[in-house]
């Protein structure tokens, strides 16, 4: 019988237990230490981190129904840090793309280079911004400088400069610089390939792809496209997601919801203070400006851990991204679209009717005006145009001609265009006369045609001046009905300027509107503003004239409606605004809510308002736009106005309107330059109204 050797189990039995204690100790680290277990399976991987867009809130009108919404693509671009180091595979990176979009019909996907040499009589030759006094040549050199050019042309002749190269020059530099060819100058490429990598390569330089920017290789990649990227696996291919604005009316509301654009050299400080990083899309007009702040949301962090051949081995979200708000405006859409639709409608009939008629000055020059629609009780503005316009979903293509049109398509008229309100301010000097006594409801003053109170200024009615008539004895309610230049003379000579101005400043003409746009303030005309302005001294006649809406009286769209809603809200002046209210991106869920303002009181009693009210309403019945709103089912009120701009161009024409007249919930101003009268476009206001009330084929 063979004897076991007791030796043996002891060392088996020894080194067992050696091989349990390791395992032992080894799971005690990782279960005391804290030790990641996965630590080990992630030696030599880097880890890196990269912005998540936080999705941008969107535009919608007082309804809710959107205006301004968010839409998603894909960018190809080229993260620097995690392109190849050598040349070959830095190349085969640039080429996998290009034949990716070649391959799936995408080649209009990829961007444009700034390649400078082209093809010319058979030769190569610069292109014009890179001749010497191109707006690219300076850069041209300083890439040249930073790749080395300058050094070696130095070396070779002290008297030469990167300033000097020639388009043979800079290729053959390249194509050794890039690696295109070996050491014996022999190519590496096809030359196909080489006009890709030399264009893509300069334009990585050219554009200054480093580890602070991305290189974008090619937008709105289509699906097949993408997947073709995923699927080659190259190192440095990045898809980025971008979120786009579309328009959801095209060519409406474009001066007020506004445009995303680039961070500017000039604004670059104030947005870095704020934490954007450079290459971000901002707001550069209108809302998309103005509510920035609501709109942008919270970028969050993923932080991606790959291992050495670039495989995602881990990644997580750092930091959640935060949406932006919905921004809700206080327009109505389809008010709205009734107002940039009727105004455009009306200019062109005005100048239409005026060139089929004999005669020269009366409307044929009519092409641009402004409406605004507003509530008198709340300062909101339910619609708000200004014409010509232009279309915020082709605003890149059509930014050329809309630059070189005449007509300033890009100003938005209803916040910034001055006008004399003409006719229309008759009302406010009507409101201050009565409230300070200066006439009561009953008081006639006889129009004898020609004003003669002084002997050196003796300005003539319009009646008079026009038609050789004078309106003979006139109440208040007959003079704006009538509106009689001379019943107007009288009372601002009463009132007095000083008087006059501080009941106009109340009703916020000449004031800012206090909306959140830019706007424009407007002129007050007084002795204040013609001694500031060096244009003499104020004259008793210049008194007369801006009672009448005259002299250097110039108001905006949007400060002429506040100033008849101040009026028949009994002096109180609410600020007008555009914001209706801020709600949680996607659930409509409000944040906060835009509360009327009071920015100023006047004390106008109520009686004061009835006979302006009364006054205005007749025009409903007798007067000059009897025939647009004759027995017309709301009780309105309105004023035309007339204002000569120049003797060469026809009268702007101005009107403003309300309804209901017992508890107005519409004002109306709107402004048609060169209309030779306000008499037609009391159209405009119809169509708003019936709109509003549901006439005619107005929307429920």
């Amino acid at each position: 019988m063979k004897r076991t050797n007791p030796f043996r189990y002891l060392f088996l039995g020894g080194l067992f237990l050696i091989v349990c204690l390791v395992f032992a100790g080894r799971l005690a680290r990782y279960q005391l230490s804290g030790t990641d277990r996965y630590d080990y399976a992630l030696v030599g991987t880097t880890t890196r981190r990269e912005t998540v867009t936080a999705q941008r809130g969107e535009i919608l009108d007082r309804s809710g129904v959107p205006l301004v919404t968010n839409a998603y693509s894909y960018n190809v671009l080229l993260d620097y840090g995690r392109m190849p180091d050598d040349a070959e595979g830095f190349n085969r990176v640039i080429l996998s793309v290009v034949r990716a979009a070649e391959r799936c019909g995408e080649t209009d996907k990829l961007t444009e280079t700034n390649w400078p040499l082209t093809e010319k009589n058979g030769t190569l030759a610069f292109r014009e911004e890179f001749l010497p006094e191109g707006k690219y040549r300076a850069r041209l050199v300083k890439l040249l400088c930073d790749l080395g050019y300058e050094k070696k042309q130095k070396k070779s002749d002290p008297d030469r400069s990167a300033e000097d190269v020639t388009p043979r020059e800079l290729t053959d530099y390249l194509l050794v610089r890039y690696k295109l060819v070996d050491e014996d100058g022999k190519a590496l490429y096809t030359e196909e390939e080489q006009k890709i990598l030399l264009a893509r390569r300069f334009d990585l330089g050219f554009l200054g792809f480093s580890p602070a920017a991305s290189y974008l290789f090619a937008e709105r990649a289509g699906l097949s496209f993408m997947t073709m990227l995923t699927e080659g696996g190259e190192r440095g291919v990045v898809l980025q997601k971008k979120s786009e604005r579309v328009y959801r009316y095209p060519g409406y509301a474009s001066h007020i919801l506004g445009r995303m654009g680039s961070i500017t050299e000039e604004t670059a400080d104030y947005y870095k203070e704020k934490g954007y990083a450079m290459d971000e899309q901002v707001g550069v007009s209108g809302a998309e400006k103005v509510f920035e702040d609501e709109l942008r949301g919270k970028d969050g962090v993923r932080v991606i851990r790959e291992d050495s051949y670039g495989n995602i081995v881990e990644q997580y979200m750092e930091k959640e991204p935060e949406p932006g708000k919905d921004v809700r405006l206080t327009i109505d859409i389809e008010l709205q679209i009734t107002a940039e639709d009727s105004l455009a409608e009306r200019i062109a009939a005005i100048a239409a009717d005026a060139l089929a008629k004999p005669g020269v000055l009366d409307g044929e020059d009519a092409d641009a005006g402004a409406c605004v629609l507003l509530s008198p009780k709340t300062g909101e503005v339910l619609a708000i145009a200004s014409y010509p316009t232009y279309d915020l979903s082709t605003f890149v293509e059509d930014l050329p001609s809309l630059l070189e049109n005449e007509r300033s398509p890009l100003v938005n008229r209803a916040l910034n265009g001055l006008y004399p309100p003409g006719s229309t301010f008759k009302p406010a000097t009507a409101a201050a006369s009565l409230a300070e006594g200066i006439i009561t409801p009953y008081t006639i003053i006889n129009d004898t045609g020609i004003y003669t109170y002084y002997p050196d200024y003796q300005p003539r009615c319009w009646s008079y001046w026009m038609y050789g008539y004078a309106h003979g004895q006139q109440t208040v309610v007959d003079a704006i009905h009538n509106s009689c230049n001379y019943f107007f003379f009288e009372c601002g000579r009463r009132l007095t300027i000083e008087r006059l101005n501080a009941y106009c400043r109340g009703f916020g003409l000449g004031e800012p509107t206090g909306v959140e746009f830019p706007e424009a303030t407007g002129i007050l005309a007084g002795p204040e503003y013609v001694e500031t302005s060096g244009l003499g001294t104020w004259s008793p006649g210049d008194t007369l004239q801006a009672a009448i809406g005259q002299s250097y009286n110039t108001f905006t769209p949007i400060q002429i409606a506040t100033y008849l809603s101040t009026l028949l809200n009994s002096g109180t002046r609410y600020r007008s605004h555009l914001l209706y209210g801020t709600y949680r991106y996607g659930t409509g869920e409000e944040l906060s809510r835009t509360e009327p303002e009071v920015v100023s009181r006047l004390d106008l009693s109520q009686e004061v308002v009835d006979v302006v009210k009364e006054a205005m309403k007749n025009t409903e019945k007798n007067g000059s736009t009897a025939a647009i709103f004759r027995d017309y089912p709301i009780t309105m009120g309105g004023k035309t106005g007339t204002a000569q701009i120049t003797t060469t161009s026809s009268d702007n024409g101005v009107f403003v309107a309300f309804a209901p007249v017992e508890e107005p919930e519409l004002v109306m101003a709107a402004v048609v330059e060169r209309a030779g009268s306000g008499t037609p476009i009391g159209a405009v206001a119809k169509a708003l109204f019936d709109q509003y009330f549901h006439l005619n084929g107005g929307e429920e």
